[in-house]
């Protein structure tokens, strides 16, 4: 669960990267006086943030997920050095 959870945040840090790029005025596609070019770059860098929006949210509950777990103890095993529930698939440490 810790590794989803990371990587969800890793995709999160790039996408804000990413939107920052395309709202850029700096960038080659601000700077041509290209309106189309200008407007897909600023449509895209509002769906990116939807996408970060419900993203966060997804982790959020992915955090909130990982409490205790109550399922008996034969449903668990060891993946490297960490235990986990194979029903809830939360970390058991």
């Amino acid at each position: 669960m810790k590794k989803a959870i990371l990587a969800l945040k890793k995709l999160v840090k790039h996408r804000k990267g990413l939107i920052t790029t395309f709202r850029d005025k700096n960038q080659p596609w601000h700077l041509n006086n290209c309106e189309l070019s200008s407007k897909m770059a600023e449509e895209l860098s509002i769906f990116l943030s939807d996408e970060v929006k419900y993203l966060e949210k997804v982790i959020r509950s992915l955090e909130v997920k990982s409490t205790k777990c109550r399922h008996p103890k034969k449903d668990r095993d060891k993946c490297g050095e960490t235990w986990y529930c194979m029903n809830c698939n939360s970390d058991l440490d």
